[in-house]
């Protein structure tokens, strides 16, 4: 249920990747520390609004993850320092 997207942080020690639900929205970010179990994998960022899709990305001078929630009429950017992004909490 991975969806398309995934990508290391700018440190190389987290993949940042999104999971879709059985009609292949994308509706969480996760992040797995790379040499650990999967089942240790954090979830960063939950969507439970069915209308919205989110996706991953890294900020033009990588110091930051950037989660977009969105649909066709709207859409919200939460930017996350990666300095910052084991303490994070969605």
């Amino acid at each position: 249920n991975v969806f398309a997207g995934s990508f290391l942080t700018p440190d190389a020690t987290s993949l940042i990747y999104t999971v879709a639900d059985d009609s292949w929205r994308p509706y969480q970010v996760r992040r797995h520390v790379l040499g650990t179990s999967a089942d240790n994998d954090a979830v960063l960022f939950n969507e439970p609004d069915v209308t919205m899709w989110l996706g991953a990305e890294i900020s033009a001078d990588k110091s930051a993850l950037l989660i977009d929630s969105g649909n066709s009429e709207f859409s919200e950017i939460y930017v996350v320092p990666f300095a910052e992004l084991d303490t994070f909490n969605s």
